[in-house]
């Protein structure tokens, strides 16, 4: 059912690709810098998009909702949910709730951190510590977030890639991760599963 690819995408460009022209439900639309910068380039090639997010902010358009249990009065045809599911503690309702909004033949983009991507896997060799963010509750690599989507999810396809972050920090440490994760993509910075209805 998985298909693993060993493809390296760009996370952005391949998301706003596949919004073109679709409804999209971006779940966590604000992004960790709170600042929505991928939300307003989805919502400026989709045919229509909407965000939720746990707490926006009022009268800026965004939804209030939790990922782990919505209800909207829509179906969509992208679902997208970027950098969400390693905060989230219920995947099972996620999922429910995520296919619940899903037109026939549409898809469910999943993005997370790589829990073996070279960075990880640099600091646990020398730092003798695993890099984590205080608010995730789960990691995931290839083959877990494989067995989340097989036990939750019954898709027609199931594809999963990798990806890099673009060059946000110029350190060593980072160009290590992005030139590693280019050469072997099962060590890139991150996942990113497409789940097709």
């Amino acid at each position: 059912m998985m298909t693993h690819t060993r493809q390296l995408v760009d996370r952005e460009q391949w998301i706003v690709s596949r919004a073109r022209g679709a409804s999209v439900l971006h779940i966590g639309c604000l992004g960790a810098d709170r600042k929505a910068v991928l939300h307003r380039q989805i919502k400026g090639v989709a045919r229509s998009c909407v965000g939720i997010d746990l707490a926006p902010p009022e009268n800026e358009g965004y939804i209030a909702a939790d990922a782990q249990n919505f209800e909207l009065q829509s179906a969509f045809d992208l679902i997208f949910a970027g950098e969400i599911i390693e905060h989230l503690w219920d995947h099972r309702g996620f999922f429910t709730s995520c296919f619940r909004h899903l037109n026939p033949g549409g898809s469910l983009v999943i993005s997370t951190p790589n829990a073996y991507s070279a960075l990880a896997l640099l600091n646990a060799v020398v730092r003798k510590t695993v890099p984590n963010d205080s608010a995730h509750v789960v990691l995931f690599d290839a083959t877990t977030l494989g067995n989340l989507v097989r036990n939750y999810c019954a898709a027609s396809r199931v594809t999963l890639s990798f990806y890099e972050e673009r060059a946000v920090r110029q350190t060593l440490a980072y160009g290590f991760q992005r030139t590693l994760g280019r050469i072997v993509p099962k060590l890139a910075r991150g996942l990113l599963v497409e789940i097709v209805k």
